[in-house]
């Protein structure tokens, strides 16, 4: 599709937009795409429509091009998830006004992508993508479980639209499909990050353990009591960071207090933008179901996550593992093995719940199964 739209171009090469209006953790495991798009023959530009938020990581070598998705924005996902939170996702209001940004870029590009597997965190990029009127390039969705009649009519709008069915399958392996079906072959690499943000992997003698114990929702939130026993086994061989946003400075003391000063916290001092370099030279990375672990993985630092989602839970969940951890060689997961009451295919809790499950050992077994000692 790429070398056909190419050659019917007076340039010679298309111009692209990727365009999703989700998580930062999502965002991360599109870096692929990005990187195979600049690479491309037949590719002259390369611009991500996304949350003004994430401009200082995704845009930090100007490598591509960026527009802030304002218009249509819910800043947090809409509870509960599944069909209801679409629903409130793609409400009128924002709705319209994610058409007419659209508008405003109209003819500014000649290929429109829309990564993502699902719409449940959609918010609107279809109806965005529309307003452009150039070709579209999305997952079809009526392969989507709990699929809404507006989701059935969007689907009429992709030019290609990507049969990628399995419900359980990371995301990086439905990019992978939707890349094939545009041309953009080859492998998808652990450590992918580290090209696209330019940085190494080097570790100094007195690299630290980075733990970032908060998360956007509560349940996913490991209690401030376990990551201070962990970082009572971790310091007696390492130094440990604590990384947050500057808001969470009292949860992030809190979590240091009555430790030495080889184990700091950092509230807001680490801006999004540093966060691969940072990153990249930490001896592993412990956290929560978060942004900051994707960002640790993809530029090959040793990930923990610890997760809510338990594991005889639904592998289709927004919040599965199966689904969205973070992409890499050197990735562990630790969850309950089962959901603690009311919850059974995912927790459901408002506050930390079956998160709570999870051991100080489990985390310390999975930190010795990546060799940090």
């Amino acid at each position: 599709m790429l070398e056909h739209l190419a050659r019917a171009s007076a340039s010679g090469g298309i111009r692209v937009a990727v365009v999703r209006n989700d998580g930062i953790g999502d965002w991360l495991l599109t870096i692929p795409l990005l990187a195979a798009l600049r690479g491309s023959q037949f590719v002259r530009d390369v611009t991500v429509v996304a949350p003004r938020g994430y401009r200082a990581l995704l845009n930090r070598s100007g490598a591509v091009g960026y527009v802030d998705f304002l218009a249509g924005t819910i800043v947090a996902p809409p509870p509960p998830g599944g069909t209801l939170g679409k629903i409130r996702a793609a409400s009128w209001l924002t709705g319209r006004r994610a058409a007419a940004l659209g508008r405003r870029l109209r003819d500014e590009f000649d290929l429109v992508i829309l990564p993502r597997w699902d719409t449940d965190l959609g918010f609107n990029a279809r109806l965005l993508a529309a307003a452009q009127q150039a070709p579209i390039v999305g997952h079809d969705p009526r392969l989507v479980p709990a699929l809404t009649s507006r989701e059935r009519r969007e689907g009429r709008l992709l030019s290609v639209a990507v049969a990628s069915p399995d419900a359980s399958k990371h995301e990086v392996e439905h990019l992978r499909a939707l890349m094939a079906s545009i041309g953009l072959g080859g492998t998808i690499d652990a450590g992918f990050g580290l090209d696209f943000f330019g940085v190494d992997r080097e570790l100094s003698p007195g690299a630290p353990v980075v733990i970032h114990p908060t998360s956007v929702e509560p349940k996913r939130q490991w209690p401030i009591e376990s990551w201070r026993k962990l970082i009572t086994a971790l310091e007696s061989f390492t130094s440990v960071v604590v990384i947050g946003a500057a808001s969470e400075r009292e949860t992030l003391e809190r979590i240091v207090s009555g430790f030495g000063a080889h184990v700091t916290a950092a509230p807001g001092t680490i801006q999004l933008g540093e966060l691969p370099g940072f990153l990249a030279g930490a001896r592993a990375f412990v956290g929560n179901d978060s942004g900051p672990a994707h960002i640790a993985a993809s530029v090959a630092c040793p990930v923990v996550v610890v997760s809510p989602h338990p594991a005889d839970g639904d592998p289709t969940h927004r919040n599965s593992p199966d689904r969205f951890r973070p992409w890499g060689r050197d990735v562990e997961v630790v969850r309950p093995a089962r959901g603690l009451a009311p919850c059974t295919s995912a927790c459901v809790a408002l506050e930390p719940h079956c998160i709570a499950t999870v051991s100080v050992r489990d985390v310390l077994a999975a930190l010795d199964k990546l060799a940090v000692h």
